[in-house]
């Protein structure tokens, strides 16, 4: 098993590092495709050392898969529970109802009225001074100009909106 030298080791050998004064870029090293053609070959001239490598690949793939298994066995419990749950059956019962078909149908042609976007105005920072008016659907947008993100548009609901302005108007 590898320690965390040699994986750290490893790790400088692949990546190359392109510095500048304000950025650098890693590149990995571009691989070369083996030569088949010679590793046949050499296999030819030395079956034991094929018998070798065939033995300790198997046995990795072995290990491999005895140290997955557990995970594999969990994530089948994991679905199966789910599958089995009620919320779950919940959803397919209405989904495979008229009523849960009609809707689907409506969904898919494009019929349905998306939900209104979210209020994003981190209230207790934008007004703390009037704290729970939010009503946490947008219907105006706000332009923010941060240090590390520059300009955004901030989507904030009607109440937000109106507490930001009256604070910025009193400032």
């Amino acid at each position: 098993m590898p320690t965390p030298d040699d994986t750290l080791a490893h790790i400088d050998d692949v990546i190359t590092w392109y510095g500048s004064a304000d950025a650098m870029v890693w590149t990995a090293e571009e691989r070369k495709q083996p030569d088949l053609a010679a590793i046949t070959r050499a296999f030819q001239a030395n079956p034991a050392a094929a018998r070798v490598l065939a033995e300790r690949i198997t046995a990795s793939m072995q290990a491999f898969t005895e140290a997955v298994r557990p995970v594999a066995e969990q994530m089948i419990r994991t679905v199966q529970a789910f599958a089995e749950s009620p919320g779950w059956r919940q959803l397919v019962d209405f989904a495979n109802s008229p009523e849960g078909r009609a809707y689907i149908e409506a969904a898919e042609r494009g019929e349905l009225e998306p939900d209104p976007p979210s209020c994003h105005c981190l209230c207790v920072a934008a007004h703390r001074d009037q704290v729970n008016v939010c009503e946490h659907d947008a219907v105006d947008e706000l332009v923010r100009v941060s240090p590390t993100v520059g300009r955004r548009q901030i989507p904030v609901c009607g109440p937000c909106r109106d507490a930001q302005l009256a604070r910025a108007g009193r400032e």
